[in-house]
This record gives C-alpha cells, structure tokens and sequence, in this order.
C-alpha cells in the first residue's frame, strides 16, 4: 500500500496533479483510490488499512454516494412513522446542505479530514444551531450506511460542533420560564379540553414528543380527562379527536397560545409570551429546584437531573444552576396544587 502523486498535462496544456492510494483488498484485488489533497489521500490510505485488517473494506468503485445513502435513510426514517414535519426538515438538511456539499462524494472515499472540512464549510455559511443540526443529520446517514453494510465506519463521529455557551443567555424567569402566576392564569384560562394537556406538562417536565405520545399512568389531574379522551389505538392520553398523535405545532396554536391570550400572558405587542410547550418543561425544573417559586420543591440538583432525563448532571447544572437552592424533597401534589390554586380530583 502506498501513497504517490500523479501528475499530467491536459490536452489544453494545463498542468494537473492528484495523489493516488494504490493498495490491495481482503480480496485480493488490487484497488486505486484518487485524491486532490495529500492529506485526504494519506487518511484514506489508514482507513483502508485497518478496513483490510479487518475484512469490511468497500472499494470506492463498489460504494453508494452520499445522497444514495442519504435517500435510503430518509426512506427509513419514513417507515418508521416519524411526522412528516421532522421528514421534510432532514430533507431539507440533505437537500440545502449536504448534497451540495458532498452529495456526489463515495462514502468509501469520505475520511475524517473531509467531513472536519465539511464542519467548517457549515460554521461559516449558517448560524452554529444549524450547522450543528446538519452535521448531525450526516451522522445518522451514516449510520444508517453502516447498517446497511455500504460503509465500513462512521467517519464523521469524531467531527463535532459544540453549542457556544457564550452566545446562550442563562433562562430567566418571566421570559423564558413562565412565573407561578402565568402559569396559574395559562391552566386556568385553557378549555377543558386542553387544561389536563398543560398541566401535565407544567408538572410532569415531559417533552412535547413525551407529551403527545404519552401513554395511561398519570392519574390526579387526568381522571376526569379520561372519560373525555377520544378513543386511541394506542392508548395515547393526548390524541386528536380521532384518536391519531397531536402534531406538536396543532398543540401550541390549539391549546398554548389561547390559554396565554386568555389570560393575557402576553408580550408588549399582544403576542402569546411563551413559543412553545418548552417553556412548561422549564417551569417544572424551577418548580423542582427554587425555594422562591410558589411551593417549590428545593430538590438535589442529582434528583432533578433524573426527572428532566438530561444525560448529565453537568447538563442540568449548565442549564438551570442559577436556580438551584438547597433542600430536601417535599410533597409534591400539594405543593402542585398550591403553585396553581387547584385541587387534584
């Protein structure tokens, strides 16, 4: 196996140059791979031989192209039921971002040092939360190509784009997290068809996804919605009235966004305060952790990583620490009951 570079001139008279790895498989079949840049060529060569070693190496002529393994992943990503908002916005990520970028490259011929080029090509044309998105929708692609069997490894695992602390204000109550107060007014101000949705979601810290595919085990507030619930298939204690999984955007303009109208949570301009269902799963992790919030609960900082299923107490601690107090775990249900002035059934 070696690494040389190959030099000729075109019949135009322009002097070209490339770097070749020329090399022997498992099969023992002899394999050329051509590159531009001398690195690209030497990580190459390092990934095949570990890939020969090992007896999963895929030729460069026998591999898939990115967007070939890209559209098997969205097809899979299709069968697997995910709603088509989240379809069209991996599309998208291949469609804007990564066909123009790599669409035509062999995943065989993808090593690390291309995908790092891919990261900065991405850092410097979209804002970091998007390229950090794109990068991770390449991720799984590759995965899937792994799977699949039409790539030996994951080259871009390694590759990473951090979310910039800096550029991320700390959560503020009354901006982003809803005070005690708006949330009484929100859950007192929404109909009943949505009152058990939002309470849930101001006490139970569920993310939407949780929220909308939840399943029959939360009893106080969701007793009297039980008898309400249209029937589902799949027992979901949130369905539309058909029974089928709330689309997350039909929640917030159905349920949130009048129940904050109604009860005038809103900003200077007359819009709804809070975006989203997010703002409820905050409010829960300051219930948990603030002594100041109306029955807060003043749990360990261990405890409330837990409840939210955040990977890391790090990750709880970055996001809510200003908040944390000291305390012990208390009653919950009254506790619940007084930061929103009701009675459980």
């Amino acid at each position: 196996m070696a690494v040389r570079k190959r030099s000729w001139v075109t019949k135009t008279g322009e002097r070209r140059e490339a770097w070749v790895v020329a090399y022997t498989d498992q099969a023992g079949m002899r394999r050329i791979a051509t590159f531009a840049k001398k690195r690209d060529a030497e990580a190459y060569e390092a990934q095949v031989q570990t890939e020969v070693r090992a007896g999963v190496h895929t030729a460069v002529g026998a591999s898939i192209t990115v967007t070939e393994a890209a559209e098997g992943w969205l097809r899979r990503v299709e069968l697997e039921g995910r709603e088509r908002i989240t379809v069209n916005t991996y599309r998208g990520h291949v469609v804007l971002h990564i066909a123009p970028r790599l669409g035509h490259e062999r995943l065989a011929r993808l090593t690390a040092p291309r995908i790092e080029a891919f990261r900065d090509d991405l850092l410097r044309a979209l804002s970091r939360p998007m390229a950090r998105k794109v990068l991770i929708t390449l991720k799984a692609i590759l995965r899937d190509a792994m799977r699949r069997g039409t790539v030996a490894q994951n080259v871009a695992t390694s590759v990473r784009i951090d979310s910039n602390k800096r550029d991320q204000p700390k959560l503020e109550v009354g901006r982003d997290i809803p005070t005690p107060d708006e949330t009484r007014r929100i859950v007192q101000a929404a109909s009943d068809r949505w009152r058990p949705l939002l309470v849930v979601a101001a006490f139970a810290g569920l993310r939407a996804s949780e929220l909308r595919g939840l399943g029959p085990f939360v009893i106080n507030t969701l007793r009297a919605w039980k008898l309400a619930c249209p029937r589902s298939e799949r027992e979901l204690v949130f369905p539309t009235n058909s029974g089928r999984i709330s689309h997350h955007k039909s929640i917030i303009r159905s349920a949130l966004i009048p129940a904050q109208l109604a009860a005038s949570v809103v900003t200077v301009d007359g819009r709804a305060k809070y975006p989203g269902l997010h703002a409820l799963r905050h409010f829960y992790a300051s219930w948990c952790i603030n002594r100041k919030v109306d029955g807060g609960l003043e749990l360990p900082a261990k405890v409330v990583q837990a409840r939210l299923g955040h990977s890391s107490i790090v990750m709880t601690l970055d996001t809510y620490g200003h908040l944390f107090p000291h305390g012990d775990d208390g009653a919950e249900l009254a506790a619940a009951e007084r930061a929103l002035g009701l009675h459980a059934t």
